[in-house]
């Protein structure tokens, strides 16, 4: 465990002052965009500086420990910064792909990544976080085998823990990998890496957690139909029919779900606030099995062909299933949102398809997007987006605020003012632009609701609440 800081009040002024000062990591993102060479010379400068300015209030603290500990964490972020620079060069920047840099995986593993000490700080989880998903990273892309079929993240991020070296650390980062994929991503396709990691006998309380996590992905999966609609690569891609809580005389408006998770993690069944006021009022929800990133090494172009086919499924068996093809939308939260915008406004184009008028195309017959990145090509974004999609017809071909036409479907946008991650302005922009259209188009905002507010904030559940509540019944679907 850590040493205990055995610093007095002057130490705490000095470390004080010294935390205050500008990091070596809040430098990277002005640093990311240089090509490499230019780049390490300016990420070593950064850690030059930071250990000169460290060793400077090191001379007013009687605590070498602290001290010690200090120049740990600096090195571990120094070392996750060199780690992760191919990647954001490549999302950020104007490299072609991703490429691993083995000189700076070998810099991070001399660092003593065994030593207990360190390792309940984020800078070491992070950094070995960062080793091992490179290292996934690279043997997909040696390894055919890895590149194919269910959980390719989790079962290439298994394997590269080994290089981690010390046993002790190994088990311990391969328990959190297992742990955090079953709470991401849900149990679908790890049978056989659960299995294998449970023959390395894992810690009981792992092993605890993880059982706990699949019997509760496994019983939601239970007491209503499920329908395959496509299979990927060998694996299925499944439908969960959810019946409205309510009997209504003749078939049921529907709307599928297109759970969140930033295009990487996530399962059908991740449905925060929405699905079950949809339910309440009578509408067969429809939880739609996404590739993801984790599972399929996949992004929004993968995702969006699987929701155009889930669609298509649902327009072909939805009579037989007592729902009304008339009456069927799209709904989602954070990345699932932005795809129900994406389907909203592009229609059942497929990726790569030009994006045909309004009343020539197939669209949802209404939208309910909840923390959606309505320009998720904007420049306020994330550039992991614009890059996915470059390979398909550039940004502006899948970002809803591009696409705001006349004869859009109505569209319900509910959005916290303070969301973190996908701007408010931006979707306020995209309602703005689609009244100025002539569109059904309502902004719904919550105010002061941060991102993850549908999970934990019950005024602002409530508020969603209503306001789906409100456009069910302007929809005349309640």
């Amino acid at each position: 465990m850590l040493l205990a800081p055995r610093a007095g009040a002057q130490d705490a002024a000095a470390l004080a002052r010294w935390r205050a000062a500008p990091k070596a990591m809040a430098r990277f993102a002005t640093l990311w965009r240089r090509p490499p060479a230019e780049f390490r010379r300016a990420w070593e400068a950064a850690l030059v500086q930071d250990l000169a300015r460290l060793d400077s209030a090191a001379r007013t603290i009687d605590d070498p420990d602290t001290v010690r500990l200090e120049r740990d964490r600096l090195r571990l972020r120094h070392a996750a910064g060199r780690v992760t620079y191919p990647y954001f060069a490549w999302r950020e920047g104007a490299a072609d792909t991703v490429r691993l840099d083995a000189t700076a995986i070998d810099a991070a593993l001399a660092l003593p990544l065994a030593d207990p000490t360190l390792w309940p700080l984020p800078e070491h989880r992070d950094l070995v976080s960062a080793v091992v998903h490179e290292l996934a990273r690279d043997a997909m892309r040696r390894d055919a085998a890895l590149g194919r079929g269910d959980v390719r993240w989790l079962r290439a991020e298994y394997a590269a823990a080994a290089r981690l070296g010390e046993e002790a650390l190994v088990r311990r980062t391969r328990d959190a990998l297992v742990l955090a994929h079953l709470d991401d991503n849900g149990s679908a396709g790890t049978d056989s890496l659960l299995a294998a990691w449970r023959a390395d006998e894992p810690e009981p309380e792992a092993v605890q957690r993880a059982d706990s996590l699949v019997d509760l992905d496994r019983a939601r999966g239970t007491g209503h139909r499920v329908a395959r609609y496509r299979e990927v690569d060998g694996v299925p891609l499944s439908l969960h029919l959810l019946r409205g809580a309510r009997d209504a005389p003749g078939p049921a408006p529907a709307v599928l779900w297109f759970h969140g998770g930033s295009w990487t993690t996530g399962t059908w069944w991740h449905a925060p606030v929405i699905p079950a006021t949809l339910r309440e009022a009578g509408v067969t929800v429809v939880g739609v099995e996404l590739r993801t990133g984790s599972r399929f090494d996949a992004g929004p172009l993968e995702q969006l062909d699987d929701a155009i086919a889930a669609y298509r499924w649902v327009l072909a068996n939805g009579t037989a299933l007592g729902i009304d093809t008339g009456r069927v939308g799209v709904a989602g939260f954070s990345s699932g949102a932005t795809l129900a915008l994406m389907l909203g406004t592009r229609g059942l184009a497929r990726p790569g398809e030009i994006v045909p008028r309004p009343g020539s195309v197939t669209r949802p017959s209404v939208v309910i997007a909840m923390g959606g990145c309505a320009d998720p090509a904007g420049p306020a974004e994330d550039g992991y987006f614009r890059r996915s999609v470059a390979r398909a017809g550039g940004a502006a071909a899948y970002s809803p605020a591009a696409l705001v036409r006349a004869g859009l479907p109505p569209v319900l946008a509910i959005h916290g003012t303070e969301d973190e991650f996908c701007a408010f302005a931006a979707t306020k922009g995209f309602i703005d632009r689609a009244r100025a259209a002539g569109v059904d188009a309502v902004l719904a905002p919550v105010a002061g609701g941060v991102h993850f507010f549908p999970f934990f904030d019950r005024v602002g559940q409530a508020e969603a609440r209503r306001a789906v509540g409100e456009a069910l019944a302007r929809w005349g679907w309640r």
